[in-house]
Parts: C-alpha cells; structure tokens; sequence
C-alpha cells in the first residue's frame, strides 16, 4: 500500500517539474514569482552553508599551513645545529691553528735547539698549569730536566719522564727557581716561583747586585750560570726594581712572557745543560713541530734547512759560552754564589737549577 502511494508522489511530482519546465521555457514571467520566493527562502541558506564551508575550508588550510611551518621549522633548526657545530669546529681548529702557528714561530726564534711538540693531558691543579704532564716520553727520547717552551718563553723543566708521557714543573711553581739574567746587561739575577705572586699575574726577581743595571721593562733571560736550564731562553720582563732594605741587593718583579693559566701545546728541547756543557741528545731535529704544510712559508723552509747546516757550529758556540760563563761565575760577588749554592742544594726534584 506504502509502495503504491510513493510511486503515485513520484509521479505527481514528476509531472509538476515537467509542467513547471514547460511553462518556464513557455512563458517565462509566469514562474518568476515562483523564483522570487524559492530565492528569499534558499539564499540564507546558501549563505550559511557558503560561510560554513569558508571556514572549515579556511581551518584545513590553516591547520595545513601550521604543519607545512613547523616543518620548515624543524629543517631549519636541524640546518642551525649543524651550522653551529660546523662554526664551533672551525672556531676551535682556527683557534689550534693560531697556537700552532706561535709554536713554530717561537721554534724559529730558538732554532739552535732541536725539540719535540708535545700536548698537554694533565695537570695536578685546577687554576693554574704549576705541575703538568704531556703526552711524549722514553718513547719519544724525552729525559729528566729537558727544558719546556711555549706561548713565547720558558715555561718549566721535565720532573719525570714514562713511557709515553713526562711531568713538567713550571717555572710559577713555589718549588721553581731560575738563574737568569738581564737580556740588556748581562746582569744576573734569580726568578723565584711563587704561586700566590702570580696569582697577580708576576713572580719575584731577587739577587740584583746593587751595581747591576737591571731596568723596568728589561727582558730577563736564562743565564749561562743556570746547571739544567739553557742558555738565553726569555723568560719575562723586569717590573718595580728597587733596593733591598739592607742596602746590599735589588729586587723586584718579573711579568712571565707565558701564559700560565692556558697552556695546550708545547716544545721540549732535547738539548740538555749539564756540568760538562751542552748534550745532543739526537731527538727531534728532523720533526721539530708538527705543523700543517700550508704554514710553512718558503722563507720558513729555507731557514729550516739551514739549520741543520748550522746546527754543529750553534752547539760549538753555546758551550764556549758556558766556559766563559763558568770562569765568570768563579769572580761573581758572594751573594751570587750564595744563591748558586741554595739553587744547586735544593730538594732534588725541583726544578731551580
């Protein structure tokens, strides 16, 4: 009964839309009423789905756009972290290059002594580099009282030496003294190691003889009369010289020419001072430093390759030097040779010699 009622609606709508189109296509005023009511009733409609489907459309879109964004962020962030590695890389090689490049100046400017690069890989204090170790040893040919360099000047003296690794006491330490002399004069003097002095950035300079010209801003250098340390090394500059209280010295203060407070790579000179003179050991004359190629300036290898030419004659010439030095230390005046004696009598792994 249902089935045969809807077929009948059916038909008689069928029959309205056909007679509603014919008489659209007849007589098309006739239905513009019609159009009128049917367009106030559908257009609020249309509207609302229109607005509707704006938005859900803008939604999608947005939401599409916030996810194509965090995307890009994420490419964009992962590009920065791998900038930021690649910078701080090239930062710390530049900053290895920098140091490198001073080592193999400073292995010019001491071209008479053969040595071997080494790398700092301990130290036994937090704040400054006083007791220190390094990554070459017996293996390498390093031996006791070998004297160290870097950032420009002596740095310390080798305690103790293993397989693979040496101690080195520097020169701050409270343990250290030098016998050193002005670079000017001649003058002798002793740089006692002090770590609360150089705390302030200095170390103390003691046994100026009251007739010794020993000025502010004179460079202090290792004297002949030293037992282990070599000759002519630049130690610091001279600061606040003045007269003692008795009357009978001066002293005053020495500015290291190292920086005691950063040291990563050094030069061990195989040359060690001794009694007799002078001792070649053989080590590291070949290799000096380890420096990259591109560093090495024509100029720089042609020096290089003289040096083995005049390697005989510096040898020759240092100890003459140390035999004249020797007959001078014999006439010094006896507050000298008082600080000889404490130098030479001190604990016997300390590294004031």
């Amino acid at each position: 009964m249902n089935n045969r009622f809807s077929k009948h609606i059916l038909i008689v709508v069928t029959i309205l839309c056909v007679f509603l189109m014919v008489l659209s296509y007849v007589q098309g005023s006739l239905i513009d009423p019609v159009r009128r009511y049917a367009g106030y009733l559908l257009t609020p409609i249309q509207s609302g789905i229109s607005s509707f489907g704006s938005t859900v459309a803008g939604e999608i879109d947005e939401k599409r756009h916030l996810h194509d964004v965090y995307d890009e962020n994420e490419k964009l962030r992962q590009e920065i972290d791998k900038l930021t590695e690649e910078n701080n890389r090239l930062r710390s090689e530049t900053l290895e290059l920098e140091r490198l490049r001073e080592l193999y100046g400073l292995d010019q400017e001491y071209m008479q002594y053969p040595k071997v690069a080494a790398r700092v890989i301990a130290r036994d204090s937090q704040k400054w580099f006083q007791v220190f170790r390094l990554d070459k040893g017996l293996s390498d040919g390093i031996q006791k009282d070998m004297n160290v360099i870097c950032n420009g000047g002596l740095v310390g003296i080798v305690t103790d030496v293993g397989a693979n690794y040496c101690t080195v006491r520097s020169i701050i330490d409270d343990e250290s003294n030098v016998y050193a002399e002005s670079q000017y004069s001649g003058d002798t003097c002793l740089v006692n190691g002090s770590i609360s002095s150089y705390d302030e950035g200095r170390l103390e300079i003691t046994n100026i003889g009251m007739d010794a010209v020993f000025n502010n801003g004179d460079a202090v250098v290792t004297s002949n009369l030293s037992t282990k340390f070599l000759p002519g090394i630049l130690i610091g500059y001279a600061s606040d010289i003045n007269i003692d209280s008795q009357h009978l010295t001066k002293s005053g203060q020495l500015i290291p020419v190292a920086d005691f407070g950063n040291i990563e790579e050094v030069l061990i000179i195989t040359t060690l001072k001794t009694d007799s003179g002078l001792v070649d050991t053989g080590v590291g004359e070949n290799d000096t430093v380890d420096i990259p190629e591109d560093l090495i300036t024509e100029e720089a290898g042609e020096a290089q390759a003289e040096e083995s030419g005049t390697e005989a004659d510096a040898g020759a010439e240092a100890a003459e030097a140390e035999t004249e030095a020797s007959s001078e230390a014999g006439a010094s005046s006896d507050t000298a040779d008082a600080a000889a004696d404490t130098q030479e009598t001190g604990p016997q792994d300390q590294s004031t010699q």
